[in-house]
Parts: structure tokens; sequence; C-alpha cells
């Protein structure tokens, strides 16, 4: 089914002026049946705000939403490297965390209005599990390499009165730890949290699942061992989304570079943040820059030794990164160093261990992990550096926390990057094996409407606002600044972006005029002008 423009910004307008009104009473878990279309995802996190938010837009009334972590590591990464034609996501280190491992359902019923584009889904009832994992995951499950993600499953007991012969995942109580009240599109959401001492752990292989990524499949596959075969007739890659990606830093060496740059020291605010040239940025990312003492300021005194700096514990500085499954670290190796694009270029560090604060260069499963390792650095006093979407909200305890740093004087900003002032971005994919038309291959007629209307709806406006406004205070004292997922150009068919680039309109339109998809998934091609107008005012 295809979309016409006019329908679905209709969609969007009513989403927005009907609310909550009018909509069917909150559904529970224990009306899940036979009848319920379910819809199974896996693969990048990245994207899991935008699936969040998309539910509470075409939800009626409320989204119940279920996560299950404590899965035991190895069962979960034996399960995965087994059935998935024995890629090693993971490489020599045991990296999936207990708590890393998380499965998210979401259960309601959907909308009966235009909301929902296809009238022939208004008002069912739809259960979309999401399984942990990244890029590299969604891009084997979207092949179709194998039968699905390893989902929680509950085979001796109910989920909230569900028979677990229609697959229920988790046990999780009768109670929501915490709710989200409504908010202009968005319906309430009942958030219920399953720990590890209540979920019993069963590998169920799913039917056929839709795969996300950051990147396109021919990209992230250059960095899978071993690679995976992209010639099953029926792959299907589809642009939703782009991140803008941030660099992320320790708090010790942020505040070195505020002081070398003639920064306030611990000013958090924009105007605050200290900045790297790309070329100073690329040299530390692959791995030329392992001592501190390689930084300097403009004078040539080695940064660390800059009056008024104090000193890291030591001289090592330690990149913080992604293993090669990840579509984060695709993503800047492809845009900052050009590596899976042009042959014989520098290569990102290679993982040389898996000690936070000992290893030089840390891999970190989640992006979770790695800005839990740069808040470690803060408190052993050493300077790091890695990279993450910016959905990511620094975390701040007392002064203590990562924080982003600006590139080339450019802050990880939509306004920058609708300008063209900040160029690392990428454009997202969701893979599935299609059905020859083009249209996805689930095995289930509902489940295919669902994904196409995912495929459509995920990267809109309505759905990509909620998520940045909701994390705009990346730093604390600037409310106005804000970053996170955007809609590229590439979907300007679809959704316009602003005549005026300012913040105020992208606030509630974040849409960039550029992409790196024009002509095609291919993140290896440089940001083009694809629809609106460009910004050529020199700041």
């Amino acid at each position: 089914m295809r979309f016409k423009p006019k329908q679905i910004s209709l969609a969007v307008g009513l989403a927005f002026a009907a609310g909550v009104a009018g909509q069917a009473s909150a559904l529970t878990l224990d009306q899940y049946d036979a009848n319920t279309i379910n819809v199974y995802l896996t693969g990048s996190t990245a994207l899991d705000p935008a699936i969040e938010a998309y539910m509470r837009v075409v939800c009626a009334s409320s989204v119940d939403t279920f996560g299950a972590s404590g899965i035991d590591q190895t069962t979960y990464r034996n399960a995965l490297e087994n059935i998935a034609q024995n890629v090693q996501f993971l490489g020599p280190q045991t990296i999936y965390s207990t708590a890393a491992i998380k499965q998210t359902m979401y259960f309601c019923q959907l909308r009966n209005d235009t909301t929902v584009t296809d009238p022939t889904l208004r008002g069912k009832k739809v259960l979309v599990r999401k399984s942990s994992g990244d890029s590299g995951e969604g891009i084997v499950a979207g092949i179709g390499a194998f039968g699905g993600p390893v989902f929680m499953t509950s085979p001796n007991t109910s989920v909230l009165g569900v028979n677990a012969n229609y697959g229920a995942t988790t046990v999780c109580g009768t109670t929501p730890t915490s709710t989200v009240a409504a908010s202009g599109a968005l319906v309430a959401e009942n958030i219920y949290t399953c720990t590890s001492s209540n979920v019993p752990v069963t590998l169920k292989t799913a039917p056929t699942v839709v795969g996300l990524a950051d990147v396109e499949p021919s990209l992230i596959n250059q960095f899978l061992s071993p690679q995976v075969d992209l010639t099953t007739s029926g792959i299907q890659a589809k642009n939703i989304a782009a991140n803008i990606w941030g660099i992320a830093v320790s708090l010790p060496f942020r505040n070195a570079l505020q002081k070398a740059q003639s920064i306030t020291v611990g000013d958090d605010t924009e105007a605050g943040m200290p900045s790297l040239s790309k070329a100073a940025l690329l040299s530390i990312i692959s791995g030329q820059i392992p001592s501190v003492s390689k930084l300097t300021d403009s004078t040539g005194t080695v940064l660390s030794s800059v009056a008024g700096v104090t000193a890291p514990a030591n001289t090592t500085f330690y990149l913080v990164r992604r293993p090669d499954s990840s579509g984060t670290n695709t993503s800047i190796r492809a845009t900052l160093l050009g590596e899976g694009c042009t042959p014989g270029v520098a290569g990102m560090a290679p993982i040389v261990g898996n000690v936070c604060g000992t290893s030089s260069v840390f891999v970190g499963q989640g992006t979770g992990n790695l800005l839990d390792c740069l808040t470690t650095l803060n408190t052993q006093n050493k300077w790091g550096l890695g990279f993450a979407a910016t959905t990511n909200v620094p975390v701040v305890n007392n002064g203590i926390g990562w924080r982003w740093i600006k590139v080339d004087g450019a802050s990880p900003s939509i306004i920058n990057s609708a300008s063209g002032k900040y160029d690392i971005f990428t454009e997202a994919t969701l893979e599935y094996i299609g059905d020859g038309s083009g249209n996805p291959n689930t095995g289930d007629a509902n489940a295919n409407k669902v994904v196409t209307e995912m495929i459509a709806q995920l990267g809109q406006p309505t759905v990509l606002a909620s998520i940045n406004t909701a994390k705009a205070i990346q730093n604390l004292a600037a409310p106005n600044w804000f970053s996170g997922l955007v809609t590229p150009g590439v979907n300007a068919g679809l959704f316009s972006p602003p005549a005026v680039l300012n913040v105020a309109n992208l606030n509630t339109n974040p849409t960039i005029p550029y992409s790196r998809s024009a002509n095609g998934a291919n993140t290896c091609q440089a940001p083009e002008f694809v629809k609106g107008t460009i910004n050529v005012q020199v700041q």
C-alpha cells in the first residue's frame, strides 16, 4: 500500500486536533487474543524512542508498555549467534551485560480515525514486540537470515491472564510501575517493568521479523564477521528517519577544553560548549591520540599543563566506542573517517580490552554502556571521548556527567543540521523481505499492513517532535537548544521542511532539507540538498 502526502498530512493534523477524545477505553493485556496483530521488530536501539512515540500516536486512549530485562546473557548471545548464520556480533568479548538485554512490548487498540491511514486496521488490537539489539542484528533479522529474535516467554504461567499459547512474553504484575500522561498527539502510557526475579527465561523464535538499522545493510555488513548474504531475493531497505550523532566526552576533558578555549569552566549552556576540529576528532577516533600529551592549546602548551586545568589521573586518552555490529559505530566510521566508503582510509581504533578506565579503547555493547563508561571516567578523573545519538541526555548529578561538545564550532543541534553547519547524521533504515512488489511479507497480512504504516510514519514530524522536545534540555541552561531524530530531506515528498529554518519552526517540524540517500540508501554520500531552503547566512 502506498501513502499519499495529503493523506498523511491530514492524519497528523487530526492526531493533534483530536488528542484522545472519542477514543475507546484503554485495553489491558488480558484482552490479548488470537485476533491480536503481532509485529516483531529487532535491531537499532537508537530507533526505540521513535517506536514508543509512534505507538502513542496511533493507539487509542493509552498504550501499555512492558519491558523485561535481566535476561541471561550467555543464553541470549548463543541463541543469536547460533541461529543467525553464526554471525559473531560480539567478537571475542562477552559484552552483553545483563542489564543491557531488554525486550519491550507495546499493546493497545489502534485508533479508529485517519491517524491510522489504513482503514482495515482501525480499531484492531496490536502487540508490537521490540527485541534489544543493534543494527547488525536488525540487518540479519530483516533479510530473513533467521526466524526471529529471542523473546522472553512464560510457558507455565499467564501474563495478566494471557494464554501462553499466544506467545505473551513476561510476567510483569497487574499494576503499572509508572505512567506517562497524555500530551498533544500522544496518548497516555502505562509502563510495566519486569525484573529478572519474575521473568522465566525461555527461548522463542518469532515469525519473520522486521529489522531496524542506523544505516543501509550493505554498509554495516562490511563490519560483520562473517558477512551475511545480501543477495536474497526480495530484500527491501526503506529510509525512515535521520539520527543526529553527537560527540560525548568525560567531564574532566570537557572542563579542560573549556579552560583552553577561554570558556567559563562548568558552563553548561550551548554557548559554553567547547569544540574540537573534525581533523582532531578523526585522529582521536582512529587511535592516533593515545596520550593526553598529544593535545595542546594554541600556544603549544600541553593541554593537561595549561594553567587552571586539573591534570588527569594518568596520561592515557580513552576512546569509548561501540562494537562492529553497531549502527552508531558504523555511522561514525562512515561520516567522519570514510571507513567502509573509501579504500585505504584510517579505520576506527580497534578494541583492545573491555575494562572501562583501564582499556584505552573500551567497547560498550549498548549506548548506555558507552555513556556509563564516560561517567566512570569522570569519577576517575580521566579524559575520554565517545559518541551517541543526540536523543540521549547528559546524566548530571551535582555536576558529574558526560557532556556534548561542538565539532568545528557547531553544536549537534537540529538547527545546525538543517542549516548545513553540522553534518554528522545518517539515515536509519527498516529492512524486511518483500513480497515481490516491494511490500512487507511477514507471513501475516495484518502485520504487513502495520509495518507499511510504520515505514511511512515512524519518521513523521509529529512523532519525532515529541521525542526531541521531551529531551530538549541537553545543556541545562539552554532549554531552546535541542537535537535528536529528524525527518531527512529524502522524505520531503511526504513532509516538507519549514520555509524558515529557526528553532521555533524546527521544534514542531524537525525536518532537514538534506539527505545522504537522495538516490537510495547510501551513507557514504555527502549530504545533498533535496527540498526546502538552504540557509547561507554565516554566523
